[in-house]
């Protein structure tokens, strides 16, 4: 699957949401930039993606996670963080499982350069 395909954005964005909803941070988190996609197809559809996350400007106060993508702007920091992403959809009973989406500490100059 090509990382840059809208498919691979989708999944990323749902993702995200999911994590943006359960973490602690009054910000959202808001992809930077998928690196590697894949897809296998099971009873479903099993993606893997490796991306790059940063923090965004916009408080959780302010904006719904599912409109993050398309509401906010990275802040100005240098933070990011490269994470794996692995996820379960079974779209005909509105199955969106995200089964990993583990990070490690990364730098914003790292995420563009990828």
């Amino acid at each position: 699957m090509d990382p840059a395909s809208e498919e691979a954005k989708e999944v990323a964005h749902k993702s995200l949401a999911d994590r943006n909803t359960k973490s602690n941070s009054a910000y959202h988190d808001m992809l930077i930039k998928i690196v590697e996609a894949s897809s296998q197809v099971v009873s479903g559809m099993n993606y893997k993606l490796i991306a790059y996350i940063g923090p965004s400007k916009c408080a959780k106060k302010d904006v719904k996670p599912e409109d993050v993508h398309s509401k906010c702007q990275l802040n100005d920091g240098n933070s990011a963080e490269k994470c794996t992403i692995k996820v379960y959809e079974q779209p005909w009973t509105n199955t969106f499982e995200v089964t990993e989406f583990s990070c490690k500490p990364a730098t914003r100059r790292e995420a563009l350069k990828a």
